[in-house]
């Protein structure tokens, strides 16, 4: 849902005159609680627009629950009604997502914010804005809102997405994790999401690995707390709350056990690597090489000042490997030398022999896939840049 600003939301003709020449057989249908509801065709794809109240109940949850979207949603509050954009997504939710995004800036380009019942987040309209300036469509993890719940010793937390069921997939979870642990749990979710929304989901129970050394499976929630004893706040349970228990296989002589996947957190603190999709890694370099050049303008600017570092990811043919066998390793930036950089090799490859860990060279930028930038007061990447150049700007 768009939030519109406060005062009398556009009427039905008014939104008509928007749409033309972007929506095809657009008709109005029935609504009981809804001012206004249409129906067409956009991109070839069915969306269904709907004029309502503003929810304050479900945005007041959400800046309750996400210190990070608190000002988001206080903008939200502040308006009288939204417009509902209801698609069904494909086999590509990242590209669906970003066409329902840019729908949405037609309908209403002076929204406030938005709404995201799905993935139970509300984002701002600077996000939506940054996210519809490209073709390129935002990360996966733009589709769904890792949620933590806390248990009551406040010693463990539960951790669990809300959005990845639109994508066709379980929600994910990992129970009983130790607070210590919770940021190594981070990544781990976020490279089996991205799988997951590119390639479907494997059964219950079936071996796969999230990264190098990371062989994971997964259970509905009472097969997984039966087997690994563990707990999650019951009260907080419910329809939306069940999904695919992430867990680490244990083979014995006789039967699989399952133990929690924080026994990986060591393993994780040390950067190993994740195995993303082709097409989340085709997506992810796309939007990194057209935003390089603010990249390179930062770290001409910035990338000799204490508490700042500019990290590029650069995909390596695999040895006997064909083309598009790569190994993607993050390389520390310590110049860019036209379409070259001079950076220092961060983490051990697997699969290159010619590379070593902690050696300063000469690398093509055409090899990228990734960027990063951290500054002294936390880390931007590709999809967030906008943030950091709007923090950069604003006066001392």
């Amino acid at each position: 849902m768009v939030i519109l600003p406060a005062g009398e939301p556009p009427g039905l003709g008014e939104i008509r005159r928007r749409l033309e020449g972007h929506m095809s057989s657009l008709e109005p249908i029935g609504c009981a609680t809804c001012r206004w509801a249409l129906e067409g065709y956009f991109e070839d794809e069915h969306f269904t627009l709907q004029l309502e109240a503003v929810p304050r109940e479900h945005i007041e949850g959400v800046a309750r629950f996400d210190e990070h979207a608190r000002s988001a949603c206080e903008r939200a509050t502040r308006g009288d009604f939204g417009v509902r954009v209801s698609t069904r997504f494909g086999d590509r939710p990242p590209w669906d997502f970003h066409r329902q995004l840019r729908l949405a800036r037609l309908i209403a380009p002076d929204a406030v914010a938005l709404l995201d019942g799905s993935a139970c987040a509300v984002r701002t309209r600077e996000w939506w804005l940054s996210a519809t300036d490209t073709d390129i469509p935002p990360a996966p993890t733009a589709l769904y809102n890792l949620h933590s719940v806390t248990s009551e010793d406040g010693a463990r937390i539960w951790m669990h997405t809300h959005g990845l069921a639109r994508c066709g997939c379980p929600e994910l979870e990992v129970l009983d994790v130790p607070r210590a642990a919770g940021s190594a749990m981070i990544p781990l979710i976020e490279a089996v999401a991205a799988q997951w929304m590119c390639d479907g989901a494997p059964a219950p129970g079936e071996p796969f690995a999230a990264g190098q050394d990371l062989e994971l499976a997964w259970l509905p929630w009472d097969q997984a707390t039966a087997s690994l004893g563990a707990t999650s706040p019951s009260h907080d349970r419910d329809e939306s709350h069940g999904g695919a228990v992430l867990l680490k296989p244990k083979r014995g002589w006789a039967r699989t056990s399952y133990v929690s996947p924080v026994e990986y957190a060591p393993l994780i603190e040390g950067n190993p690597m994740f195995f993303l999709p082709d097409l989340e890694t085709h997506r992810q370099a796309l939007l990194a090489a057209e935003r390089l050049p603010r990249f390179i303008a930062l770290q001409q600017r910035f990338g000799s000042q204490p508490g700042w570092q500019f990290l590029v990811k650069l995909g390596y043919v695999v040895d006997d490997g064909e083309p598009h066998q790569r190994e993607h390793l993050w390389f520390d930036v310590r110049g860019v030398e036209g379409a070259q950089v001079r950076a220092e090799l961060l983490n051990a490859p697997y699969h290159v022999a010619a590379l070593t860990v902690g050696e300063v060279g000469l690398h093509e930028l055409e090899l990228l896939t990734d960027w990063t930038i951290f500054s002294p007061d936390g880390r931007y990447g590709v999809e967030s840049l906008h943030l950091l150049e709007e923090r950069i700007s604003l006066p001392s």
